[in-house]
């Protein structure tokens, strides 16, 4: 039983050159397991927490195009009932999951900055289609909170390291399925890393009947448990993405579109996965309609993910871990919808 009150303040002041904000945040958190005389590894044990958080950021116009964003933020997180008290079987992730009732407040300070760029508008006063971001980032946590493989096994009942003599997966003595043990542990670590993207008007027809834009993206994050001087579990790679876009009447509301994709994931840091890349395809058509008598718009769309069908598997998800090989993102899809918005 989880108990909670939080009281929150954010403020935004602007001014010629661009804008600052402040946040905070203080927060009572109760937390309480309970016994149960039929499972005695279910004990009754209470925390409480009064975790707060405070944030500063700004942002600089440095002329018409170009600006300048910065955040600080020192953050606490109080732990979640199952991180402090889970002790079983967890059905979603395949894995016996133990635990912490003596895990602290996860403390953490970040550091941000951005650098923006949008072109110039168009002779006819439109908003120009070209764009750019980049963002850096830097965090470091006192007590990071993660969830890992202690490398035992247990019984969906609890027994640690029950024996398998034939490799079924099921206990030989009670014939209880086997788990692979994960425990919640806190280290102090660091995350670093960028994320940029942008579009980029690749041709525009005289009449702006139809456009050809390049959309592109790419994100790293480095993880590190500064105590073991190791990688965090399931950090997200590298990614790397491009789209191609073609639209009728200068992507307006009517007409045609097409998009093809291509997403690139690098290999983890953990090597827990292969790189792999997704070619993702969608053809679009929107007009208008009556719907209740009120002028909508209606969306119809196909659309084909992972078109290849590559084999591939999730660095972020325990799955990955607790079922290896088992477990792997979704192959080709065919999907065909109308979306309406009224």
């Amino acid at each position: 039983q989880s108990k909670t009150a939080a009281l929150f303040l954010y403020e935004e002041a602007l001014f010629p050159w661009g804008k600052l904000n402040f946040g905070g945040r203080v927060e009572s958190l109760n937390v309480q397991a309970f016994s149960d005389p039929a499972v005695p590894r279910f004990v009754a044990a209470e925390r409480s927490f009064k975790p707060s958080s405070i944030a500063f950021g700004g942002l600089y116009k440095l002329d018409s195009a170009w600006s300048l964003t910065s955040n600080l933020t020192v953050n606490q997180r109080a732990p979640k009932d199952y991180e402090l008290f889970a002790n079983g079987p967890h059905l979603a992730t395949a894995a016996y999951e133990v635990g912490n009732a003596q895990l602290a407040k996860e403390r953490s300070a970040n550091l941000e900055f951005g650098l923006a760029w949008r072109g110039a508008a168009t002779a006819s006063g439109r908003r120009s289609a070209n764009f750019a971001s980049a963002n850096a980032f830097l965090s470091q946590f006192q007590n990071y909170l993660m969830l890992e493989s202690t490398g035992k096994q247990r019984t969906s009942a609890g027994a640690v390291n029950p024996a398998d003599l034939n490799g079924d997966g099921l206990d030989d003595v009670s014939g209880a399925a086997i788990l692979p043990e994960f425990a919640y542990s806190q280290h102090r670590a660091r995350l670093s890393g960028f994320e940029i993207n942008g579009n980029w008007r690749v041709s525009e027809a005289a009449s702006a009947t139809q456009t050809f834009d390049l959309q592109w993206r790419a994100d790293f994050v480095k993880g590190t448990n500064i105590d073991s001087n190791t990688s965090l579990p399931r950090i997200s790679p590298l990614r790397l993405g491009a789209t191609l876009i073609w639209a009728q009447n200068g992507g307006t509301q009517l007409g045609w579109g097409a998009r093809v994709g291509i997403d690139r994931y690098a290999r983890p840091a953990d090597q827990s996965t292969e790189a792999y890349t997704f070619l993702n395809l969608a053809l679009t058509y929107r007009m208008k309609a009556k719907i209740t008598g009120q002028d909508s718009n209606l969306l119809f769309y196909a659309r084909a993910d992972n078109a290849t069908d590559r084999l591939a598997y999730s660095a972020t998800s325990i799955l990955t871990q607790s079922l290896p090989g088992r477990v792997p993102l979704p192959g080709r899809s065919l999907k065909l919808g109308v979306q309406a918005m009224f």
